[in-house]
């Protein structure tokens, strides 16, 4: 009897093992593909804010480099199966203008610089 308990416990053990490894795999995938996306999100917007620092605000160009990535990141995380969820929408939204600020930040240092070697 306690050679028949011990053994339906191992084969509890191993279904439960095996159980919170696929967990830890999924899991695995999701944060590999959530960093996938935040660093694909933060260097697509560096072009489109560059170019975003040269438009007039709220000119049709200036709102187009500010929507045209959102159609890449639909693509995106379409791609990579992700689902929008509450928790990762923020943090994709603040990395989405920090890439653009730096783009925008970038274009400026640039044509400072540009002014100061035509002097």
């Amino acid at each position: 009897m306690l050679e028949l308990y011990c053994h339906n416990r191992k084969k509890e053990y191993l279904v439960f093992y095996q159980t919170i490894n696929s967990f830890v795999q999924i899991a695995e995938k999701i944060m590999t593909n959530l960093i996938i996306l935040f660093l694909f999100t933060f260097f697509i917007n560096i072009p489109f804010g560059y170019w975003r620092g040269g438009e007039k605000k709220f000119s049709w160009q200036w709102f187009v480099a500010i929507h045209v990535p959102v159609v890449f990141l639909y693509f995106m995380r379409n791609w990579l199966e992700l689902e929008y969820t509450w928790v990762t929408f923020p943090v994709l939204l603040a990395i989405f203008f920090l890439g653009q600020y730096v783009g925008k930040r970038w274009r400026q240092k640039r044509m400072s610089q540009q002014d100061i070697q035509e002097i």
